[in-house]
């Protein structure tokens, strides 16, 4: 499969498919394919989706590092298939927009709805009603980004930029350019809990196990919590606070793990209604 397979359909997308192409020019200034070349492209693992989709997040002040951000992964939401997420600023400037693809009957689809959970009706009124994802699913694409903006926030996370290589050589070929790159460096426990510690976890586990999910937990009421808003940036992440979004809320990621008794759940994980 293409590195970049579920970005290079939506840019052939908005090309290819009328449909597509008709509803941009009327719901948006500018084409699906003008945004996706000035986001900034995340390519995500499956040691990395996991631990998001097991971890549920009710924040509210969330930071968004870039205007325009594409995230190449693919994950089943019920019985959909979503291929690629791209979150966007509105072009009013007032809350973002989540753009996705979807696999339906082997023909991909595009789709927008709003980020702000007062705002779920799907923006694109050309696709039919079994194809829309519902509000309970759209809520859980949301809570996967917000736990993705949060994780971006971590004291273990590292953001590097680079523009994609062969860009040039593409353009001359009459192809599309490929957005920089956002590549995220995990160092520290983090690296070691996602990558070495979670994955002994799995394989260790009793006949019998459970996941259980993971949250961030935010300390919203800073008088209550004086002496952590007291600490230091460097303190903070010393012990595993994160301090982030316009409010600058301080937070904690608790993080999923295995427990004994239940039924463990399979390894190839969907996100079920």
């Amino acid at each position: 499969m293409n590195k970049l397979e579920n970005y290079s359909n939506l840019v052939n997308g908005t090309n290819k498919y009328n449909v597509v192409r008709k509803f941009m020019k009327k719901t948006t200034l500018i084409t699906l394919e003008e945004t996706l070349k000035d986001a900034k492209l995340f390519v995500l693992d499956e040691e990395l989706l996991k631990i998001l989709f097991l971890t549920d997040n009710k924040s509210k002040s969330l930071e968004f590092p870039f205007p325009n951000i594409f995230i190449e992964t693919s994950f089943m939401v019920g019985n959909k298939e979503i291929k690629g997420l791209l979150i966007r600023k509105r072009n009013d400037g007032k809350g973002h927009i989540i753009g996705h693809g979807i696999l339906k009957d082997n023909e991909f689809r595009y789709n927008e709805f709003g980020f702000e959970e007062d705002d779920l009706d799907p923006i694109n009124e050309d696709f039919e009603s079994n194809e829309i994802l519902n509000d309970e699913e759209h809520e859980k694409i949301i809570n996967f980004l917000s736990n993705f903006l949060n994780f971006l926030n971590h004291p273990d996370v590292e953001v590097r930029v680079r523009e994609w290589p062969s860009n040039e050589a593409r353009e001359k070929r009459g192809k599309t350019p490929i957005p920089d790159q956002a590549e995220i460096k995990i160092t520290g426990k983090l690296y070691r809990y996602i990558y070495e510690e979670l994955p002994k976890q799995e394989r260790e586990a009793p006949k019998h196990s459970f996941w259980v999910r993971g949250h961030f937990r935010n300390f919203l009421k800073r008088n209550k919590w004086n002496r952590i808003y007291k600490l230091s940036i460097e303190e903070l992440n010393k012990r595993g606070y994160q301090k982030g979004g316009g409010m600058g809320t301080i937070s904690k990621w608790i993080l999923p793990y295995i427990k004994g008794q239940g039924i463990l759940i399979n390894k190839n994980y969907h996100v079920e209604k």
